[in-house]
């Protein structure tokens, strides 16, 4: 049977790559007994050889690969607790600042100035000039709950606000920052209100309205990787800020809400579609507020990712080298230990051959004798 030229080919190419003494064993054969398994030592010092080799080698990378990976982590964990931190910094200020400006204008004022609307429009119209917006309005509320004086865009002058939870609130405590709402106004806002104590005892509030444009301003001004989502929800978890992807203002966000802490906190947890999630917060002291920040992990450690792939290239083409060096020096040992061992067979065979004609030579001296 005429066989294929290519296979004709391939086992060409076989017998030229296989070593002489691969298909050699241990037994049979002219002086057998005194040849080693070279098969069996080729084996073993491949495995010695490319264990001692490739074992530190294996060691150091997944090491190397585990304490990057760490480090990485925890860098990203770090720099998301620091903008946590000089975020609720920046919204801390913004809030005491306007409440000191509430107290000291109740404590520069005397209740019949406050309860006069022009005084009252022109307090109004220097703290918007001051603070650069924010103050919607200004209301002045008696003891009974019934707003007396009031200026700003709305007619809310004469608003009973007795039977409402903050101004039990603000009467126990002196001072009250409320969540988002929409209230009257149907517009998404807060109120910070301060309570004053007249030269007869009686008491009253002074309450200040204030959007929430110069939150998401700010919140929406952060550069953050990993597709960061920077965003203010209240301790029921709802978004009193618009997020980027988990949510407008008012709704309640898919995340749950994270447990109270006195400090800056960040953890890892997944999102309801299974994402891997880097996510910092901090409670806001004296407010219902809760600072969040989230990344995407994957992004976050994309870099990464490009880096373990340039890694794991590296151990593969060091791998493939080490084992052609290995593979190389150790068939060249165990073929010059085979030629070595056939030329002393072939001395050991000519010895005994030697050997044989110099009995049957003694032999033919005797029967001659």
């Amino acid at each position: 049977m005429r066989r294929h030229p290519t296979t004709t080919r391939i086992r060409d190419l076989w017998h030229r790559l296989v070593p002489e003494f691969w298909n050699r064993s241990a037994t049979g054969g002219v002086g057998s007994a005194h040849q080693f398994n070279y098969r069996r030592i080729w084996k073993t010092a491949v495995l010695i050889t490319a264990t001692v080799a490739l074992l530190p080698l294996a060691i150091i990378t997944v090491v190397d690969y585990q304490v990057t990976q760490k480090a990485i982590a925890s860098e990203f964990l770090l720099r998301t607790a620091r903008t946590v931190a000089n975020t609720r910094r920046s919204i801390g200020f913004f809030m005491n600042e306007r409440r000191s400006a509430l107290e000291f204008i109740v404590r520069d004022n005397s209740p019949p100035d406050l309860q006069d609307a022009q005084r009252l429009g022109e307090i109004l119209n220097n703290l918007k000039q001051s603070f650069g917006g924010g103050f919607m309005d200004l209301g002045v509320i008696d003891s009974q709950g019934r707003q007396g004086t009031y200026v700003g865009p709305f007619d809310l002058k004469g608003r009973d606000y007795h039977d409402q939870p903050w101004f039990q609130q603000v009467l126990e405590r002196g001072v009250y920052i409320s969540d988002v709402f929409l209230g009257y106004r149907q517009v998404p806002h807060l109120i910070i209100a301060v309570k004053g104590v007249g030269p007869d005892g009686s008491f009253y509030i002074l309450r200040a309205s204030l959007g929430i444009e110069p939150f998401e301003r700010l919140l929406a001004e952060m550069e953050l990787s990993g597709h960061g989502d920077a965003f203010i929800v209240n301790h029921h978890g709802v978004l009193q800020t618009s997020s980027r992807y988990h949510g407008r203002v008012l709704e309640r966000m898919p995340l749950p809400v994270p447990r109270f802490s006195e400090q800056t906190e960040v953890y890892e947890r997944k999102s309801p579609q299974g994402e891997p999630l880097v996510l910092g917060y901090r409670f806001l002291e004296n407010t219902p507020f809760i600072l969040m920040i989230v990344k995407n992990k994957a992004e976050l450690m994309a870099s990464w990712y490009r880096t373990r792939l340039q890694l794991i290239a590296f151990l593969v083409v060091s791998v493939t080298v080490i084992l052609a060096v290995v593979l190389g020096t150790v068939t060249a040992m165990v073929r010059r230990i085979y030629e070595a061992d056939q030329r002393r067979l072939m001395a050991l065979h000519q010895a005994e051959y030697a050997n044989k004609l110099a009995s049957i030579g003694r032999m033919a001296a005797g029967v001659a004798h």
